[in-house]
């Protein structure tokens, strides 16, 4: 089987959906389709127009190989899907130049894999034999899209799929109101990305840093508590909070912190090597109702190096209630904070890496090749 994928841009950061297509590329043809974002990008903001220009400039090399079976191919898109005409442009232009590559890359026998709901009038007209809606995230929700039109495309488009995997509980829920075969699908985590590494070197970002070191790495943006990140710092004034990763909104209230840092974005390559340094990991996350439905990636990330973790009560935690702290309220919060500092041992860090030996990607795309396999009776084991 060959797969057609949309998603994030290849290589922007490192997604779930990218997790998995870098295990099944190994050994199926992967024609990997960089869509436009969930939302109008507002041009006065430094990250979206960085966002416009790449993308844009990808419209001149359309097509780029990134292993010997993956090419990541970054279609004319227009962003504004609620224009009707637009909306007819974008569906010609994609499909158009999807057969095209298709043919060119010798693809047959495709399924189709989706992760965001704003393709739902291009599928179907692939020629696939499956279509996968890999819900993991509930995009009608975030900051500046249009609620409404993002949950009538996620209506049609799980119509339209065969099956429906989604990353917590609450979105197989959400999948099965009108696909009935939805199934739980998990995150994993690359083991040997965030175990096997130097942990003696020390990037010079942060050699200087006083300890101990609260710390955090993914997007700052909109959905990361910053008044709670600020009210952390101020209770442990004798603590460093390092925050590695790419600013999409104003940090300056952050900068303003006299123990807060900002490191920026760092390499996925790097990124162990920072958080290494971690004494305790935070997950700030806005529980407003997108991220009381989505499990976050780096839950199993953080506990794979071993470092304690203070998380709001997101979905699925439960699953790591006796080895995450798990906090109800911003009180409770910087409480436990104080308690990971306090309460730390050689042997705690070894039953948090043990926790998710087994939720490794290569684990997560064998559970979907037995869904495939009982399913439809396609074997994608890798």
């Amino acid at each position: 089987m060959d797969f057609i994928v949309f998603s994030d841009d290849w290589g922007r950061h490192p997604s779930s959906c990218q997790h998995i297509f870098s295990v099944i590329s190994q050994r199926h043809k992967v024609l990997w389709v960089n869509t436009v974002g969930m939302r109008v990008p507002t041009l006065s903001q430094g990250y979206d127009m960085s966002r416009s220009l790449e993308k844009i400039k990808s419209w001149f090399l359309p097509l780029k190989r990134h292993n010997e079976n993956l090419c990541a191919y970054s279609p004319f898109m227009l962003p504004f899907q609620d224009n009707r005409a637009v909306d007819v442009l974008n569906t010609v232009s994609v499909v158009s130049g999807i057969c095209f590559f298709k043919r060119l890359l010798g693809m047959k026998d495709v399924i189709t894999w989706v992760t965001v709901p704003n393709v739902d009038k291009i599928v179907g007209h692939l020629g696939e034999k499956l279509i996968i809606y890999n819900c993991v995230d509930d995009f009608s929700h975030w900051p500046g899209g249009n609620t409404a039109l993002i949950q009538a495309q996620e209506k049609k488009l799980l119509e339209k799929a065969h099956l429906a995997l989604g990353s917590s509980q609450a979105l197989v829920n959400r999948c099965k109101r009108h696909n009935e075969k939805s199934f739980l699908f998990s995150h994993g985590v690359n083991i040997r990305h965030f175990q096997d590494f130097d942990r003696s070197d020390v990037p010079e970002k942060i050699k200087d840093i006083k300890t101990p070191i609260i710390g955090f790495f993914g997007l700052l943006y909109e959905k990361i508590d910053f008044d709670l990140i600020i009210k952390v710092a101020r209770a442990y004034p004798d603590a460093t909070v390092v925050l590695v990763g790419k600013q999409a909104r104003d940090v300056s209230a952050l900068e303003a912190e006299p123990n807060i840092r900002l490191i920026g974005s760092v390499p996925f390559s790097e990124l162990p090597k920072y958080a290494a340094r971690f004494d305790v990991g935070l997950l700030p996350y806005v529980l407003d109702e997108e991220k009381q439905q989505s499990a976050p990636l780096k839950i199993k990330e953080y506990l794979s190096i071993g470092f304690p973790v203070v998380c709001v009560r997101v979905p699925d935690v439960e699953k790591f209630s006796d080895i995450l702290y798990i906090a109800d309220n911003e009180n409770d919060y910087i409480e436990k904070v104080g308690t990971a500092l306090k309460n730390d041992t050689l042997e705690k860090r070894k039953l948090r890496m043990k926790a998710v030996e087994h939720e490794s990607w290569e684990n997560k795309v064998e559970i979907v090749s037995e869904i495939l396999k009982k399913e439809y009776g396609i074997d994608i084991h890798v």
